[in-house]
């Protein structure tokens, strides 16, 4: 299950983890949260793992080595059911307001990275926006300026 993998691995002390401290864990949990995010649609895309290695190199300061092993976790749970509440719930209570918006922002730049929005992936923005308590009209609004970023960022020169 999504806690009980993101536990083993913010806990693992092989991967050099075990000595951060609760915000160095705190930042583990959302990157490994945005890297699931990416395989809400059962797949990862390259755009995906750019967006998330900007997201976390420039939020964070993580390398190369700490994304990858997230992305490898994450594809050997690949096919578990992913149980978000617990997960959420502690971001929930260790994020303030403005992170939580942002942390939004950061989701959906991740869900729009391949140029489509798969149903499972707006189930995940709605299943979040829901437990962050961000209402509709946010919700739609940063929506569409993520879309818009990423379109304008990703549209060909003429």
């Amino acid at each position: 299950m999504l806690w009980n993998d993101l536990t083993a691995l913010i806990n693992n002390p092989e991967l050099c983890y075990a000595d951060f401290a609760m915000g160095a864990n705190l930042e583990m949990t959302v990157a490994a949260l945005l890297v699931y995010a990416a395989f809400a649609d059962y797949k990862m895309d390259e755009r995906e793992i750019g967006v998330i290695r900007d997201l976390t190199r420039r939020r964070f300061g993580f390398d190369d080595f700490v994304l990858e092993n997230l992305i490898i976790n994450a594809q050997l749970t690949e096919g578990h059911e992913l149980q978000m509440e617990k997960f959420i719930k502690t971001l929930k209570k260790n994020l303030r307001p403005p992170e939580t918006l942002q942390f939004y922002e950061d989701l959906w730049r991740i869900l729009v990275a391949d140029g489509k929005i798969h149903p499972y992936e707006q189930g995940l923005a709605d299943f979040a926006a829901r437990h962050f308590n961000i209402d509709e009209a946010a919700q739609e609004r940063i929506k569409q300026s993520i879309i818009q970023e990423v379109w304008f960022k990703n549209k060909p020169a003429s």
